[in-house]
């Protein structure tokens, strides 16, 4: 059986990756994907899933969970997801079947 993975899923799970990179670098912090993990409170067998692209559609609570372990404020964060996403779909329409 095939999983069914979004584009959108991907770019989102990615950018919170990114974010988390680029939080950690402007705070002169460590950033691990274990932090991350841990913090949002995901299996370790599924965070490699999504880590690999391979995880089926997000639930909405991790990225709300990550928001408030980075002390993140989660309309920018949703607000430059949705950039991002549509930024993408210009750019990749054959991606994407809305």
């Amino acid at each position: 059986m095939k999983n069914l993975v979004f584009q959108e899923d991907i770019l989102a799970w990615n950018y919170m990756l990114e974010d988390a990179r680029k939080l950690a670098e402007e705070r002169n912090v460590k950033f691990t994907k274990r932090y991350i993990r841990i913090g949002i409170g995901m299996p370790e067998s599924t965070f490699g899933k999504y880590c690999a692209g391979e995880g089926l559609r997000t639930n909405f609570r991790y990225y709300m969970k990550y928001c408030k372990l980075m002390k993140r404020d989660p309309v920018e964060f949703f607000e430059n997801l949705i950039k991002k996403i549509l930024q993408d779909r210009e750019e990749h329409p054959e991606l994407y079947d809305y």
